[in-house]
């Protein structure tokens, strides 16, 4: 079983921003497009550093 989650540190100066935001919303959901047919994927946990910095809600 693999828990799959999305690396985000806001790189290079640790600066959040509307574009930082797109950016990571892309990434995550190309990683997702990618890799949704695989089995063994049990969660997917959208914040790995900076835990909720995007501040989510579910």
């Amino acid at each position: 079983m693999v828990w799959q989650d999305m690396p985000n540190l806001w790189y290079p100066d640790d600066t959040d921003s509307v574009a930082v935001r797109q950016q990571f919303r892309t990434e995550l959901k190309q990683m997702m497009d990618q890799l949704v047919s695989v089995p063994s994927i049990v969660t997917w946990v959208p914040f790995n550093e900076n835990w909720g910095h995007l501040k989510w809600q579910i």
